[in-house]
């Protein structure tokens, strides 16, 4: 699928990114994804012993036209940045990346991924699961590690709207705090009518990117951060308030009208193929390691 980054054949082929061969969070549950775009994209990759001096980020460089570029993605959820890093690369990639910006001119977007890269494996199988009848009104699986007071409050709302949790006496609502596989997590939301995506440790969660991929109409609070290209809401995801006061309400009003919530699911899961692929998200890293090599270079 075509992105808004297009990249010239030549420039792909002059570039090499060097990555390191062990980073801080090895192998990697964040990052390998966008690894595996440059490689699908055609982006010469070498392995090497670059030195991982910070906490939270991969540190990797990118060798164009002759110029190496040093480059930063930080994976941290949190939006603040770590200064030593940013004043040592000539472009930092931000996963949690603070809505209102940052004063450092090298910080950009840097997108999200899924938790897992099975994901990508499944996703053919899992949006065939789509066209299946539904198995729940809504998906609110979440582990208590994180944000668990706020997520037993949206549970406990979901969990008291009959309409949502009971229907002939069939249980329609699935969630609660008991973890489970991975692969049954994705079976499960791939049947929900609605996803339920809440902040974890950081405001960004997987669920969310793996709701979008699978496409499923994500409900959820505003957010502080933002992808590197940001969700409309109303348009790619629907949102509650930020208290939860009117979380039944928009899921009970989602799961009753049901172009409203397909025209949300559609739109995620396009924004998804556009966008958060890992060809599509590589492309965009290229895009932005080019501009930086370019204005380094004049």
């Amino acid at each position: 699928m075509a992105t808004p980054w297009p990249l010239p054949a030549a420039a792909v082929r002059g570039l090499t990114i060097r990555w390191p061969t062990v980073y801080e969070w090895h192998p990697g549950r964040w990052v390998d994804p966008i690894l595996d775009g440059l490689r699908e994209l055609g982006v010469r990759i070498e392995r090497s012993d670059v030195p991982q001096p910070y906490r939270n980020l991969v540190v990797f460089e990118a060798l164009v036209g002759g110029r190496e570029v040093p480059i930063a993605l930080d994976y941290f959820d949190r939006s603040g940045l770590d200064e030593a890093a940013a004043a040592e690369v000539a472009l930092y990639f931000k996963m949690q990346y603070d809505s209102s910006g940052y004063a450092a001119g090298n910080v950009v977007a840097g997108g999200y991924v899924p938790g897992n890269r099975a994901i990508f494996r499944r996703l053919r199988l899992l949006r065939a699961i789509r066209r299946l009848p539904p198995g729940a009104d809504v998906y609110a699986r979440f582990g208590l590690r994180h944000g668990a007071d706020r997520r037993r409050r949206a549970v406990d709302i979901l969990a008291s709207r009959p309409e949502l949790t009971f229907v002939g006496g069939l249980t329609r609502y699935e969630g609660g705090p008991r973890p489970v596989s991975y692969r049954r997590y994705l079976v499960e939301l791939a049947r929900a009518r609605i996803c339920l995506d809440l902040p974890g440790h950081g405001d960004l969660c997987f669920r969310l990117i793996e709701a979008l991929a699978i496409g499923v109409c994500v409900v959820r609070p505003p957010s502080s951060v933002q992808l590197h290209v940001p969700l409309v809401e109303g348009e790619h995801v629907a949102t509650c308030a930020p208290d939860f006061e009117d979380l039944g309400d928009v899921c009970s009003g989602l799961v009753r009208n049901d172009a409203q919530r397909q025209r949300i699911a559609r739109n995620g899961r396009d924004f998804f193929d556009r966008f958060l692929g890992r060809p599509q998200l590589a492309s965009y890293y290229v895009h932005e390691i080019l501009r930086v090599a370019e204005g380094a270079g004049g």
